[in-house]
């Protein structure tokens, strides 16, 4: 077969057919600023379509700053371009959040200044092990999943051979105790939280089982009659375009944690006189911030109609769990105790999981159903009754 060749559009570079059916474009990327000889790079697929669209990436990445010679390329410099071109444009801002947190704290200072070219499985085992030494496995696998997944595309844009990161032996994760309180912790805790706002918010995630993002999403237009709606989740995320002087987190709208999570609830009668008392309190704030007041529409929301920040709900349940003589648990125990009642009362798993937003029942039955010391004495006296 004759080699083709053609030029890329927009100047970008050539693309030409090779000998074994595949293709090859060639970038011009500017000029050496030592020798002032042209600095080209070439990408190589099985198609004409995917070379043209490996030459615009490649494009982007030189307009972007992001371009660094595969050659000079370090850790750091792919990470910070596959993390911006790849993984940010096309996940969730909670999701790229984690990821980018996962990559200044630990890849970043550790594996960075390798050349990545030079990477190997044993460098990453090595880092494996150390941060195995204090960190929870659970979190050294989150940080090889970031690293696995940028050499993965490197391995797709031709910078490597392989991925080094799989040959790596990961730590083996234990399945974790879920955080609950029992019924008596819960009656200790509901006795001593008081008539506020945020403590009327943890009564509702218990009531409801729904994420603290979810409960922050909620918005009077959610809520009917005889139900409401999961329609958002309101997370905090880094400030991406954040100017100097601004905050280098926001709270963000986003979707849902999954399609299983846009659900509907129906309300009985605590929840409903806690939407009473907010929809009271709503309107009053409303008035009292004047201009000031933001239209969100959300159902708990701060003093000028902001979404209702979760590091306020922390800090009212670890007062009212101290108050009330009880360890520490994180606001998500209320979502994995409103699972557990939910069992107790009988609902059967299929129902449960639609009402906290899961698509699978083991998954359920596994993450959010536990028994306590008095359900299992329970189990074993009705065991020797027979």
């Amino acid at each position: 077969m004759p080699r083709k060749s053609t030029r890329a559009a927009q100047g970008s570079g050539t693309i030409r057919q090779r000998k074994d059916g595949s293709w090859e474009g060639r970038a011009t990327l500017g000029r050496d600023p030592l020798t002032g000889r042209q600095i080209q790079q070439s990408v190589y697929a099985p198609t004409q379509g995917e070379v043209l669209r490996k030459l615009r990436e490649l494009s982007k990445q030189v307009d972007d700053g992001l371009y660094v010679a595969p050659d000079r390329m370090t850790v750091e410099n792919w990470l910070r371009t596959w993390f911006e071109v790849y993984f940010r444009p096309a996940h969730r801002a909670s999701t790229a959040s984690i990821y980018d947190a996962n990559i200044a704290a630990y890849l970043m200072p550790t594996l960075g200044h390798i050349r990545l070219q030079k990477l190997r499985v044993e460098q990453i085992q090595a880092f494996v092990n150390l941060q195995n030494v204090d960190k929870a496995p659970a979190t050294v696998r989150k940080m090889i999943e970031v690293l696995k997944a940028a050499l993965k595309q490197a391995v797709t844009n031709g910078l490597l051979l392989r991925n080094p990161g799989d040959g790596v032996i990961l730590p083996k994760v234990e399945q974790k105790e879920i955080e609950f309180l029992s019924e008596t912790e819960q009656a200790a805790l509901l006795a001593v939280l008081p008539e506020t706002d945020n403590a009327r918010a943890l009564r509702f995630i218990l009531y409801t089982g729904l994420r603290v993002s979810e409960l922050s999403g909620l918005r009077w237009a959610d809520v009917e009659d005889e139900y409401f709606t999961v329609r958002q989740a309101i997370v905090r995320t880094k400030a991406y375009d954040a100017e100097e002087g601004e905050g280098k987190t926001r709270l963000t709208v986003d979707t849902p944690k999954s399609k299983a999570s846009t659900r509907q609830i129906p309300i009985v009668p605590r929840m409903r006189e806690i939407l009473q008392q907010q929809r009271t309190l709503y309107l009053s704030r409303k008035i009292a911030a004047g201009s000031i007041w933001h239209n969100g529409d959300y159902v708990f929301c701060s003093e000028v109609g902001t979404p209702k920040d979760a590091a306020n709900l922390r800090r009212t349940l670890r007062d009212n769990l101290a108050k009330a003589g009880l360890k520490h648990r994180g606001v998500h125990a209320l979502r994995h105790t409103f699972a557990t009642n939910a069992i107790r009362a009988g609902v059967d798993v299929k129902t449960l999981g639609e009402l906290i937003g899961h698509t699978k029942a083991a998954f359920t039955i596994q993450t959010y159903v536990h028994t306590d010391m008095n359900a299992k004495k329970r189990a074993m006296e009705a065991i020797s009754k027979l």
